[in-house]
């Protein structure tokens, strides 16, 4: 623009105007910011202008708790601090957390939700349910890797007599004393006056499942349930204390962050949440 025949008053404007676009540098080389409408001065925002960011940030999400491991251990700092949630099953690891002397920016973190395993889905969702014998038979047999005790065999050829007495008329269910239940039933046969038999279940069988992905298979026990209404019989199972084993699961996880980064002198897994 030509000043050279600007009245001053024009020229005053004019100055005024280019104080109010040219940055001011609050900081020699790092902070500059520009006046707004209002005349405040507003901070420019130059880190995208540069070879790399100011600092790290972002939060990432590994899907395994070892891959969790490796990242905190490429990232980790004096201060960097790992939360392990006792019953969400979260995991939060906070890179750039504040240290007892100094605050940091807590913006750097690794997050990773854990997955159920498709055993511990499979079991949970029979969990408390009635099933008819081909049912029960059927989950029985579906299940069958999963069951430590006892042995599989025993309970395939439970699973194959559930399926071979679809007709028979069961009659009355008693527990033994070695912890078995026996049901008895009547089961009619063409040209024959029929026959009467009885079926032993184990009352308990235990299972060898991990909760989650990556995790170590914990021992749950599943009771049996049965029942036995107008001649037919109705089977299920109740996984005792599902949610303990869900901790428990935790806890091992708590306490495997805490063998790999805590030390004698800095603790840095706890249980809880971190701020946000």
């Amino acid at each position: 623009m030509d000043t050279t025949t600007a009245t001053p008053d024009a020229l005053a404007i004019i100055r005024t105007a280019q104080e109010a676009v040219a940055p001011h540098e609050l900081e020699a080389g790092q902070l500059y910011a520009v006046r707004d409408s209002s005349g405040a001065l507003v901070p420019l925002d130059l880190e995208k202008y540069r070879d790399r960011p100011d600092r790290r940030r972002g939060e990432f999400r590994p899907a395994t708790v070892e891959s969790l491991i490796d990242y905190v251990e490429r990232h980790k700092g004096k201060a960097t601090t790992i939360w392990v949630h006792p019953t969400e099953a979260k995991i939060v690891a906070v890179l750039d957390d504040h240290s007892p002397t100094e605050a940091a920016w807590r913006q750097h973190r690794a997050a990773l939700t854990l997955i159920e395993t498709e055993e511990w889905k499979f079991w949970m969702a029979g969990n408390k349910s009635w099933f008819d014998q081909e049912e029960f038979a059927e989950r029985l047999q579906d299940g069958l890797p999963d069951i430590a005790t006892p042995d599989a065999s025993e309970l395939l050829e439970i699973a194959q007599t559930l399926q071979g007495t679809t007709e028979a008329k069961f009659r009355s269910g008693v527990k033994l004393s070695n912890g078995e239940v026996k049901i008895e039933y009547d089961e009619t046969i063409e040209a024959t006056a029929g026959k009467h038999g009885d079926l032993a279940i184990p009352e308990v069988f235990q299972l060898a499942i991990a909760p989650f992905v990556g995790g170590e298979s914990e021992a749950v026990t599943a009771r049996l349930r049965w029942r036995v209404r107008g001649g037919q019989v109705t089977l299920g199972y109740s996984l005792e204390q599902p949610e303990r084993i869900v901790q428990d699961a935790l806890d091992r996880i708590a306490d495997r962050l805490g063998n790999r980064f805590n030390s004698d002198d800095a603790k840095c897994v706890y249980k809880g949440t971190p701020a946000s």
